[in-house]
């Protein structure tokens, strides 16, 4: 063969690998482009107490979020300080954006085979043209976006295996809200899967799975019913929303929730809920079917590894069960999945034919 042409052919998968990165950049514009679809042009209604509730009387659920931006109130009213807020929504976004980039980006460098450096492209810009941006984006005030970031550097400083950073990472995430045990069950799940095939570093696995759980139970623990009643007593909220704060989001127990949703929500409202349901998730399948098809082939366990990441993905699901703003909640197993797309296929979570 001449010269030339052997050339040619080694110079062409590398001519590939580079469209198949430059493609992400343009799906991450996608991805700005919900964004600004869906941006409210001010804090949605009910978000304002995650700002305004603080540590200042004792120690609450959802506090951390208000005790850090409390010092701003000193010099400014709240609605002042609502465009703060929204600039920081909007950076978080951004964040989340780049943040999937450079995981799927990684993810792709690892791979030889072209088919699967286009499908995990493509499941990107799938990620970007989902729900996940116009919902995050529209939710102004609510703190999914910053509970998403967490979770996104920890699951980072898990693929590098800095176990102890990333507890340390997820940890912060019950202080914001409780809830954040939902969205770190993906990564959990995939830490106990990677203990059956990966002995080495089991006791940092089990702290990074165990301690954003341990946190949350604290928390729920020692939240304060006297220094939440006292903090929103004092807080500038409206009266009339103030009771329905109280009760409705402070006073509940995840037992009254449950019963609340199943006697309610899930008896009058199963329609809707399916039909959410069905307009929401067909991209965590994509996300799952781009994960067989680019991995199941090497994993020495191909069957049960397929069953703990569909379980994975749809884990962060649970939180219907206790609370019904669903378009917040349903894209949360969206990026169940993609996390789960990642996780699968690095080596150091998931027994590979390369391992065995």
């Amino acid at each position: 063969m001449p010269v030339a042409a052997l050339h040619d052919d080694r110079a062409r998968p590398l001519r590939r690998i580079g469209v198949e990165r430059a493609l992400l950049p343009l799906f991450a514009c996608a991805g700005i482009v919900g964004l600004l679809k869906g941006l409210s042009p001010g804090l949605v209604g009910g978000s304002e107490y995650y700002w305004l509730l603080s540590y200042d009387h004792g120690f609450i659920r959802r506090g951390l979020i208000g005790t850090l931006f409390r010092p701003l109130l000193h010099v400014r009213s709240f609605d002042e300080l609502a465009p703060v807020i929204m600039v920081s929504h909007i950076v978080a976004c951004l964040w989340i954006i780049v943040a999937c980039w450079r995981l799927f980006e990684n993810a792709i460098r690892r791979e030889a085979a072209t088919d699967a450096r286009l499908a995990l492209a493509f499941a990107f810009l799938c990620l970007m043209c989902s729900q996940l941006m116009p919902t995050l984006a529209h939710d102004v005030g609510y703190v999914d976006v910053y509970l998403i970031s967490l979770v996104l550097v920890a699951f980072w400083l898990v693929l590098e295996e800095r176990f102890v950073a990333a507890a340390l990472a997820a940890s912060v995430g019950p202080f914001v809200h409780e809830a954040f045990v939902f969205l770190w069950m993906p990564v959990a799940l995939l830490l106990l899967w990677s203990l059956t095939a990966h002995r080495g570093g089991a006791a940092r696995k089990l702290l990074t799975v165990v301690l954003p759980v341990l946190v949350a139970a604290a928390v729920v623990w020692l939240h304060s019913d006297t220094a939440v009643r006292l903090a929103i007593a004092a807080a500038p909220i409206d009266e009339r929303a103030k009771g329905a704060l109280l009760g409705v989001i402070f006073e509940q127990t995840a037992v009254t929730a449950f019963q609340h949703m199943m006697r309610y929500d899930f008896h009058d409202d199963l329609p809707n809920f399916l039909i959410a349901m069905a307009y929401f998730l067909p991209p965590t399948l994509a996300l799952l079917w781009t994960a067989l098809f680019c991995y199941a082939h090497r994993w020495t366990r191909g069957w049960q590894t397929a069953v703990v990441a569909f379980v994975a993905a749809a884990s962060p699901l649970a939180i219907v069960t206790i609370a019904w703003d669903l378009s917040r909640f349903l894209v949360w197993s969206t990026v169940a999945a993609a996390l789960v797309l990642i996780g699968v296929g690095t080596p150091s979570l998931v027994a590979t034919r390369a391992d065995a």
